[in-house]
């Protein structure tokens, strides 16, 4: 499929009524254009799909090339690769349910980076997470702990379509087919294919699968890790008995959350949160940066 536009942001959805729109909104209120986003539903039984189409027809760019679909799949990355597939761009940003653009000319200022970096495969810039009402900047910028974890966020990777088209989403990982994605090409494509910019991308929640199932990403890490060669076999057991280790503390963790008020419970969290370079607003994340509208988040 011949290539009509330098960018294409792709929205996976499912039952996400409250919070899609303003997901939507943030994608049609660039003030750069022309760009395609493409919206692949996955057969939303809730309100989802009629906010979608309201979005589309009030969309205030004409020069947005919008295309969306709602059917059946089988997961979020078989329903990415649905879009890449879909898609008519050079470069794909993927903004999913609840992920906001930093601002209305993100996708300008990005822009102007990456066409100085069109040999790049990856260019990647920064991303707010949120969790709970605290805000923190991810950022790897020479990627020194791409092996350990998930460094860059994949809401702020700009991927070249024909990679993910040779190399699609593996859909074995049900939570971490990003990381094995990113991580698989770093380490075989290398480094070298990957071009920081200094733009903030993206604002994105802390709290999707990733985060709430825990134990199974860890075990779908480990396992990509040692897939990849980054873990030895030897190393392997030894993290996943680590894991099990820790699973058979957890009568004793859910007892202290019985016994000790959550007032408490907060507050030492709020520390922790703290001492781990947290903030609570993303003008404080920011540093005079320009500054977010956090009502356009919330």
């Amino acid at each position: 499929m011949e290539e009509e536009f330098l960018i294409t942001v792709i929205t996976v959805v499912f039952n996400a009524e409250k919070e899609i729109e303003k997901t939507i909104d943030s994608v049609l209120n660039q003030d750069f254009s022309p760009f395609e986003y493409v919206i692949v539903d996955g057969g939303s039984t809730d309100n989802t799909n009629a906010i979608i189409k309201k979005r589309i027809d009030e969309c205030p760019n004409e020069n947005i090339s919008i295309r969306y679909i709602s059917e059946k799949d089988n997961g979020i990355y078989d329903a990415m690769n649905k879009a890449v597939k879909m898609s008519k761009g050079k470069y794909m940003l993927h903004i999913n349910n609840g992920d906001v653009l930093f601002s209305n000319h993100m996708l300008q200022e990005a822009a102007d980076s990456i066409t100085k970096h069109l040999d790049k495969n990856f260019i990647y810039g920064d991303v707010i997470n949120e969790l709970n009402g605290w805000y923190k900047i991810r950022q790897d910028i020479d990627l020194s702990h791409i092996t350990d974890y998930m460094s860059i966020s994949h809401q702020g990777i700009f991927i070249r379509r024909s990679e993910l088209l040779l190399h699609p989403y593996n859909e074995e990982y049900r939570i971490c087919a990003d990381y094995y994605f990113v991580l698989e090409r770093f380490l075989n494509a290398g480094k070298n294919e990957f071009q920081y910019i200094p733009v903030m991308i993206a604002v994105s929640g802390y709290g999707g699968v990733s985060s709430t199932c825990v134990d199974e990403t860890t075990v779908e890490t480990l396992d990509l890790k040692r897939r990849l060669g980054v873990l030895s076999e030897q190393e392997y057991e030894i993290e996943m008995g680590k894991l099990c280790a820790g699973n058979k503390k957890e009568p004793l963790k859910t007892l202290i959350r019985k016994i000790v008020p959550y007032r408490l419970r907060k507050i030492n969290g709020d520390k922790k949160r703290e001492r781990r370079g947290w903030k609570k607003s993303i003008a404080e994340v920011c540093c005079g940066e320009e500054v977010f509208d956090e009502n356009n988040y919330n």
